[in-house]
């Protein structure tokens, strides 16, 4: 008797528990992000402000979810997201390619890529779009592992197209190497171009080229969540569109009037 009690204890010993019988896991969300006015702004030891970091701070407070930030450069970003072990990016654009290791909210913000050259060179060179950069000289930084949109990744095959290429990691170095004259020129969000052009004070004088793209940015949602979990920050992000809490924010941190519809600036007809 007293063995078959023992037997039964290192049973029950051994069951794995019930769901209901222990407390459920929290929702932990992890996100990258690095300094890019107006859309990450470091705080000294204090999470990321800017129109992203609180559109994801917001987001985690409406699905019950924990926002993790980690200080990382968009490549590494999107590496870690493949490996599973970044679950959201804000500020992404679709592709095919990324489409297999991730899910796409509806957009969050509407926006153009732009070529910005050192003003002193803009009179030197013909450049009226993306192809033109073939037959130059022009050194022009990139963010690793960034999406131009179609016509970018097209020419990007092209030897003498991609030969005008720099990849930097972090924004605040393209900066850098403008001022340092170790770049003619970047492609740049706007608005970044805008903040960065903004305060004048030591800053080397640049000019708007040309725009090529004007693809709407997402929040890319890793595949290694479920379906449901991706649906629900989708319809979370609907909501804060529909009730104006989106379009509020980007009014606080983009001098424009934002169209919800497009979360774009609103273009008014005359």
């Amino acid at each position: 008797m007293r063995l078959l009690f023992v037997l039964l204890a290192a049973l029950c010993a051994s069951a794995p528990a019930s769901a209901e019988s222990g407390p459920r896991d929290p929702c932990v969300l992890t996100t990258r992000w690095n300094p890019l006015p107006p859309y990450w702004v470091a705080r000294e030891g204090q999470p990321p402000t800017g129109y992203l970091a609180e559109l994801l701070a917001e987001l985690g407070r409406r699905t019950g979810c924990e926002m993790r930030f980690r200080e990382m450069n968009w490549a590494r970003g999107v590496a870690e997201m493949r490996a599973g072990r970044v679950d959201l990016i804000a500020g992404a654009v679709q592709s095919p390619e990324r489409d297999r290791f991730a899910r796409f909210t509806r957009p969050i913000n509407a926006t153009r890529n732009v070529l910005l050259l050192r003003a002193e060179l803009v009179a030197t060179v013909d450049v009226g779009d993306l192809s033109a950069l073939a037959a130059t000289e022009l050194r022009i930084g990139i963010q690793a592992g960034a999406n131009y949109g179609p016509e970018y990744v097209a020419l990007a095959r092209d030897p003498a197209f991609a030969a005008r290429l720099r990849p930097i990691l972090e924004p605040k170095s393209g900066w850098q190497m403008l001022e340092s004259d170790r770049l003619d020129g970047l492609f740049i969000d706007e608005l970044s171009a805008l903040n960065y052009q903004a305060d004048t004070s030591g800053r080397v004088p640049l000019k708007q080229v040309f725009i090529f793209s004007d693809e709407p940015s997402r929040v890319m949602v890793g595949r290694h969540l479920d379906a449901e979990k991706a649906e629900a920050l989708d319809r979370a992000i609907d909501a804060m569109v529909s009730d104006g809490w989106l379009p509020r924010l980007r009014e606080a941190w983009i001098p424009c009037p934002t169209d919800p519809s497009t979360m774009g600036c609103r273009i008014d007809q005359p």
